[in-house]
């Protein structure tokens, strides 16, 4: 498993992610502002995001095992979510700690379901 390591630059200085919610019955697309260590449930759904952790720079170490940010610049932003529906989570699986949205690569890895698509839009920064 991959540890998340937040550097000090990064550390308390982003509020709140912009999820974009696309319902793919509808056709609608909903954007959902979620603070930090917030849930926020999807309209008309059962399901429940909440929004754990923000890098806006994401880098992988496949070597040492750890996931990062690079830098506090929006160079890469991911967030760290997880999904619940019915209060039984569906993303990540089991064995990993956080889902991970990208604003660049909506579909790498993404959260899959009959319904909903869900991408990160942007990273709110503390005012």
């Amino acid at each position: 498993p991959y540890t998340v390591k937040i550097p000090d630059e990064v550390k308390d200085k982003w509020e709140s992610v912009v999820i974009i919610c696309k319902d793919k019955k509808s056709g609608t697309k909903t954007e959902l502002t979620i603070k930090l260590g917030h849930e926020v449930t999807v309209p008309d759904s059962n399901l429940k995001i909440f929004a754990g952790v923000f890098l806006p720079d994401f880098k992988l170490d496949e070597e040492q095992h750890v996931i990062t940010s690079a830098s506090n610049k929006l160079l890469n932003p991911a967030v760290g979510v997880k999904i619940y529906e019915d209060g039984k989570q569906l993303f990540p699986s089991s064995d990993k700690e956080w889902g991970w949205l990208y604003a660049k690569f909506p579909t790498m890895h993404s959260f899959q379901h009959e319904r909903f698509e869900f991408v990160l839009k942007n990273g709110i920064p503390k005012s």
